[in-house]
């Protein structure tokens, strides 16, 4: 559950709210069991898909074709947790240099969405710079893999054009103050403008973002001339009035098949989540409701534990926020026209579609 930060002040009392608020925030969204998986449903992560075919119930659980199509390429269902772990996890944090114009150390109570947001760009950039299927080297961590962490350090440093500091500082230009509670549109149109104006910092190839401008995608804007950069498209939208319409539930989970899929920020009510994939009739979500410290990304050998967790959280579609934010990867322009094609696929969307493509 999110609830409000203090407001910034200057005195003792607001720094021990928010030291309570951490304690508060820790045991209350800490599960006491670990959310089980099926063997008898695939569970599908970012394009990949984990289980064994044999073992599927088809009967009582049908399967669509979009997914049954893909059940060769099935992966054990023990590789899964290797799959969830080696994704980055990004969490409240405590103890990081004061956020601009305030005293407020600790994004604790108010951060979630900010945090989605980081997690759905770190993913791509993992994409973008090393692939779908990189696993951490645990015990001596690559340079890439660092290079991809400092990017989300939680400081005001050009290293760290991701950090919560950064992003805030962008975001002030809307009149957002640090403490205030974001929504995905907004973490949304700052992570595309920070992707745009930071290539030195990034590195690699060079990368662009384009954002959705409701729920329309122009081709000619993808393309953007006629040479090809790879592209991060973000489509904020909303699926309803106060819950997702059930119309929207099958294209919604479709999304998680695709390879170009970087996964969503949403989550339920005043509580931010980053999707990244489903089983059945619920959403997988990685969940930034755990304060951890800051880790001090500037050292060469800063720990990297504190970035990944195996543990997820499964959400029925059910109880989400109809408000989220997709987040796609083209790499190539092969990747762009397979995107395209599945989002205007009238078999999957059934005259609902999630976003339309335009000339």
């Amino acid at each position: 559950m999110a609830v409000p930060a203090p407001r910034s002040g200057s005195t003792a009392s607001a720094h021990l709210r928010i030291k309570l608020l951490r304690l508060w925030t820790n045991a209350w969204n800490t599960p006491l069991f670990p959310d089980r998986f099926s063997s008898t449903m695939p569970v599908w992560i970012l394009g990949a898909v984990f289980g064994d075919p044999k073992a599927f119930d088809y009967e009582h659980n049908p399967v669509p074709d979009v997914e049954r199509e893909r059940f060769g390429m099935c992966r054990p269902l023990t590789e899964l947790q290797h799959d969830l772990r080696a994704k980055i996890y990004m969490s409240y944090r405590q103890d990081f240099p004061e956020l601009p114009e305030s005293d407020l150390s600790s994004d604790v109570g108010w951060g979630c969405m900010l945090r989605t947001g980081q997690m759905l760009i770190a993913q791509t950039m993992v994409v973008h710079l090393l692939s779908r299927d990189w696993r951490p080297d645990w015990a001596v961590a690559s340079e890439t893999h660092r290079h991809i962490l400092r990017l989300f350090g939680d400081a005001e440093s050009p290293d760290s054009p991701f950090s919560i500091h950064n992003i805030l500082r962008r975001l002030r230009a809307m009149g957002v103050r640090p403490g205030e509670w974001l929504g995905p549109s907004a973490v949304g149109r700052v992570l595309c403008e920070a992707i745009n104006n930071e290539h030195a910092a990034l590195g690699g190839p060079r990368l662009r973002a384009i954002l959705a401008r409701d729920c329309v995608l122009t081709m000619s804007e993808m393309m953007d001339g006629s040479s090809w950069t790879p592209l991060v498209i973000l489509v904020p939208l909303r699926l309803g009035l106060r819950e997702l319409s059930a119309c929207y539930e099958t294209p919604l989970k479709a999304l998680f098949t695709l390879p170009q899929c970087m996964g969503i920020m949403g989550g339920r009510p005043r509580h931010a989540l980053y999707f990244i994939g489903f089983q059945d009739n619920t959403l997988v979500a990685m969940d930034p409701h755990l304060c951890r410290r800051t880790v001090n990304v500037a050292d060469p050998a800063f720990p990297i534990e504190s970035f990944h967790s195996h543990t997820v959280r499964r959400v029925s579609t059910r109880d989400i926020d109809p408000s989220m934010c997709l987040g796609f990867y083209c790499r190539t322009y092969s990747d762009l026209l397979v995107l395209t094609a599945h989002l205007a696929n009238k078999d999957i969307h059934k005259g609902t579609p999630l976003v339309s493509i335009v000339d």
